[in-house]
């Protein structure tokens, strides 16, 4: 640190000193800028400069653009506006100070750098490890896919192939999906228009026994046996029972 008010050769003598590249410059306990090694040895360096500028202050030649950063201001923020930072400007230490202005220290802008790289290579492990994980779960979901797959080919399987009549009905007795067994029992077309309903199937004065059985049976109560409730139609004697046997 250099004090406002100290001449170009105390700070040339400060700089060769302390082998540093920046100092930062105090006047009344408050930072007011930073000081460069390269831009004093310049000016002293030059021909007739040390003749001409060794009683000059340092506050004379101070970096045009500093980097001022208070105490609590988050890294990344800190990183952020230090590798933004274009031309000579990005080589310059940042300076650390408290509420008051008050010095607290230099920030290395190689320490800084080496931060981001290490932050950048953090980065990339997490996206490779977040890849990882995704194609894990595009695995195992490849997976549950083809075995839902396999699961409802061998199902339609058994369904179409059942050499009973097999039906999905609802409590109603809508005939939602039959195989093709059951089609040819009841005489159903694959082109057959509007809702079927296997009630109408059922002989009246036992469609409501039979409504009630489907009730029962989707709300998983259990029910008497079913004797006693016939098929209206002779083709669909074969068909009704056989599917009254499966619901209990």
């Amino acid at each position: 640190m250099l004090a406002g008010g100290t001449l170009l050769e105390q700070a040339h003598r400060a700089f060769s000193d302390r082998q540093v590249d920046f100092m930062a410059v105090q006047l009344a306990g408050r930072v007011i800028g930073l000081c460069a090694r390269g831009q004093i040895g310049f000016i002293m360096g030059a021909r007739f400069g040390f003749a001409l500028n060794s009683q000059r202050p340092v506050e004379t030649v101070l970096v045009a653009n500093p980097l001022i950063i208070t105490a609590g201001t988050p890294m990344r923020e800190v990183l952020d506006q230090a590798m933004a930072r274009q031309g000579e400007e990005f080589y310059e230490d940042v300076v650390l100070v408290d509420g008051d202005w008050k010095l607290l220290g230099l920030i290395r802008v190689e320490s800084l750098a080496q931060l981001q790289s290490r932050l950048v290579a953090e980065q990339v492990e997490e996206l490779r490890r977040q890849h990882d994980i995704l194609r894990q779960q595009n695995l195992e979901l490849f997976r549950a896919s083809h075995a839902m797959r396999q699961s409802q080919g061998l199902y339609l399987g058994l369904f179409e192939g059942h050499t009973l009549g097999v039906a999905l009905l609802d409590v109603q007795g809508g005939i939602h999906e039959h195989n093709r067994r059951l089609g040819e029992m009841l005489g159903l077309s694959e082109k057959s228009a509007g809702p079927i309903s296997l009630a109408a199937c059922v002989v009246e004065k036992d469609r409501a026994a039979f409504l009630k059985l489907l009730d029962a049976h989707s709300r998983g109560i259990s029910v008497p046996p079913h004797a006693g409730i016939q098929p209206q139609y002779s083709n669909a004697r074969r068909a009704v029972v056989p599917l009254l046997h499966r619901l209990d």
